[in-house]
């Protein structure tokens, strides 16, 4: 009696809405040190973007962000950064019959803001690493002073302004590999950061997340019947004892097809674009052997 009821029980759940935890964040990481006060609140978040597979942006435009991968890992980053530095040259000196100097000295502002929006990172992040976007403004300012017994005479020479991209690539340890730079606008940036854009309904997935206890958990919500994806793999057997496993491609989009033996390290094994299925043989003499399918 004790097993059918355990059963029943388990068939209302998967018939329901439910929430599955993805990760947990330390609050702290998605703020910077002065603005984090211990004050829990979620104005300073939102869940931007979500790829297909699940993997999705999280965080603000002038804090930190971070891109949390199907699996729970998560790599945060800053998403703004300003620096400013002054540096005083004296041009020229020059006394008057009188004895008396008269100095000139330029003043040069020079402002260095940083923007990441996380796009590039959430649209490459996989088991072999990421590539990060740096958008870099620099503004330089001369002003120029007149110094002397008369008192201080101030003059604006000019500014200038230019901007680039760098592209960075992370390999699978997270580690920086190579990188490049890249003048003018990229596919990736935003012409109007402070705007929302719409949200892509393509993904099939929905992120929640709550405070509590010092971290940002983040849940799935799951459903049977309305938030499930199609059934990639099916599996088979064969006549001697091996196992077949039929990849479904009907929209015949570009899937990795990876492996594991502890579900923790995933190896892509094979490739496929253009494709409605593939079969894969896995053999008898495996002891055990996880395979997925990444859209």
């Amino acid at each position: 009696m004790n097993k059918i009821i355990i059963y029943i029980l388990l068939t209302i759940n998967a018939l329901g809405l439910d929430l599955k935890l993805i990760t947990k964040i330390p609050y702290s990481e998605l703020l910077r040190p002065e603005i984090f006060n211990g004050d829990e609140n979620t104005d300073y978040f939102s869940i931007s973007d979500i790829r297909k597979d699940g993997c999705f942006l999280v965080g603000s435009y002038d804090q930190k962000k971070a891109v949390v991968t199907d699996t729970g890992q998560y790599i945060c980053f800053d998403s703004y950064g300003q620096s400013n530095v002054e540096s005083t040259n004296i041009v020229s000196i020059i006394k008057n019959s009188a004895g008396e100097n008269t100095f000139t000295i330029d003043v040069v502002y020079l402002q260095s803001i940083t923007n990441n929006n996380g796009i590039s990172i959430l649209k490459t992040m996989s088991s072999s690493g990421y590539v990060s976007e740096s958008n870099i403004s620099i503004t330089t300012s001369t002003n120029k002073f007149i110094v002397n017994n008369q008192g201080t005479k101030q003059e604006q020479i000019g500014s200038s302004s230019y901007s680039f991209n760098i592209f960075t690539k992370f390999d699978s340890k997270w580690q920086p590999v190579s990188s490049i730079k890249v003048y003018g606008k990229t596919s990736t940036q935003s012409s109007a950061p402070f705007t929302p854009k719409e949200n892509d309904v393509s993904s099939k997935q929905i992120i929640t997340y709550e405070l509590k206890d010092g971290y940002i958990y983040f849940y799935r919500l799951t459903d049977s019947d309305l938030l499930s994806s199609p059934n990639r793999i099916t599996l088979g057997s064969s006549q001697n004892g091996s196992l077949t496993a039929t990849v479904n491609n009907p929209e015949q989009a570009l899937l990795n097809i990876q492996s594991s033996t502890n579900l923790i390290d995933w190896n892509t094994f094979k490739t496929i674009k253009n494709e409605p299925s593939l079969e894969i043989v896995v053999p008898a003499n495996k002891p055990k052997e996880f395979i997925r399918a990444i859209e």
